[in-house]
């Protein structure tokens, strides 16, 4: 009896010293770390609402996220604010929103994820606000893709923008070709070389608006103005000279920005549609409440989502919509109807459906008694050109024409009257 107590009271102190190891051990090996890519850049105008993304990875607890924006040597912190704020979306990315960003928010901005005593800090994001119709690609973590393509670079660019890919760093110097290898999105293969002993270039099945940026001697960047869906695709660049070749592989993914609606059903319910995007737009609700939302898929590779909105409190009179997208985030609000003004919406509906429905069933009837046979084989029927004989030609020929029929009368007299009765 006494020998075992004494058994428990000497292994007691050693169980709890390897509890806490391996409790120790979990805290250490548990980690946070912000996945953002190098040389990300984002590009906006004046006015345009800005998402910046800052994909984190934790394990348990939802790290704290700290923007700053780099200035010299120190990098200050920001603050939301009413034209700034910092959320979490879905996918473990924490976003920075401008709601409406200025030229002076352009600069290098840094994200912090903070848990207890870890945090990890981001690589510089690049922010440039201007007034231009060119789009500065956003360059993605590199990915392999099938055959001889490797170390390829994802750029995204938006429709109706322009995208610049550039070629090696390779010297120019002895420089023998420069050769653009294109294989779009639906297997059409392009072409666009640049021979240096013949001073010549070449272009085979490539659109006008995929061309070099400058003279392929001085400088080999292709430039695609403006882009479309269809040019998304496969890019290669190959530089020669007399040392060497070198080689730059792209894959060119093409952003639509999605048209926002905000409507009202019959029955007054709020309905927001984001429309024909790429990739699918993420829709919210202010305020806050329960809402369905439903998503198609079209053949071009596009998303229409719509997101319905269930009013809960009727005392709700505004209701926004909030869509965002990678191409910029949109919103609208529109005024809720009280419970009488739906009741008056619903019966508006009804009594304009019914009005309208009256006035075919009466027109299709006066139309009918009127004359007779207008509505057989088709809803309107068009008689034939009819040709009314002049007076001074001969009775015989029009007698031996029927009066539905339409023929020349004279070789220069003729009157020809179209009537089209329905």
């Amino acid at each position: 009896m006494y020998e075992t107590q004494a058994a428990l009271v000497t292994l007691l102190p050693l169980l709890l010293f390897k509890l806490f190891q391996v409790v120790g051990d979990v805290t250490v090996n548990c980690t946070v770390e912000v996945q953002v890519p190098r040389n990300c850049q984002y590009q906006s105008k004046p006015g345009d609402s800005l998402s910046i993304e800052c994909p984190v990875k934790y394990c348990t607890e939802k790290p704290a996220i700290k923007w700053c924006l780099i200035q010299g040597m120190r990098c200050l912190l920001l603050k939301d604010g009413p034209t700034r704020c910092s959320v979490w979306r879905e996918g473990n990315v924490a976003v920075l929103n401008f709601m409406s960003i200025h030229q002076s928010n352009s600069g290098l901005y840094r994200c912090r994820a903070v848990v207890g005593s870890l945090s990890h800090e981001s690589h510089a994001i690049r922010v440039i606000v201007r007034e231009t119709t060119d789009f500065i690609p956003m360059s993605r973590e590199p990915q392999v893709l099938p055959g001889n393509l490797a170390d390829n670079v994802v750029v995204s660019s938006v429709t109706g923008y322009r995208a610049v890919l550039s070629c090696s760093n390779m010297s120019l110097v002895n420089l023998i070709s420069a050769v653009w290898k294109i294989r779009l999105r639906d297997g059409a293969c392009c072409l666009l070389a640049y021979r240096a002993d013949l001073n010549k270039t070449v272009r085979t099945n490539c659109s006008e608006r995929m061309d070099w940026a400058a003279r392929p001697d001085h400088d080999p960047t292709l430039q695609i103005h403006p882009v479309r869906l269809s040019d998304e695709g496969y890019y290669m660049c190959e530089i020669a000279n007399i040392d060497g070749s070198l080689h730059q592989n792209y894959t060119l993914s093409v952003l639509v920005p999605p048209e926002v609606t905000l409507t009202l059903d019959i029955s007054g319910t709020p309905l927001c549609k984001a429309s024909a995007g790429k990739p699918a737009a993420q829709i919210s609700w202010l305020p806050a409440g329960d809402h369905n939302t439903e998503h198609g898929i079209h053949t071009n590779g596009t998303v229409t989502v719509l997101s319905t909105y269930r009013v809960n409190n009727l005392s709700k009179k505004k209701s926004i919509c909030f869509v965002s997208h990678l191409t910029g985030n949109k919103s609208q609000s529109i005024k809720l109807p009280s419970e009488h003004e739906g009741f008056s919406l619903l019966l508006h509906y009804l009594l304009t459906g019914s009005t309208i429905s009256c006035v075919i069933i009466v027109t299709i009837l006066y139309c009918t008694l009127q004359h007779r046979g207008c509505f057989q084989g088709s809803l309107f029927h068009c008689n034939f050109p009819t040709v009314s004989t002049p007076e001074d030609v001969s009775g015989s020929i029009s007698n031996d024409i029927p009066p539905s029929t339409s023929a020349w009368t004279s070789p220069h007299k003729r009157s020809t009257s179209w009537t089209l009765q329905c």
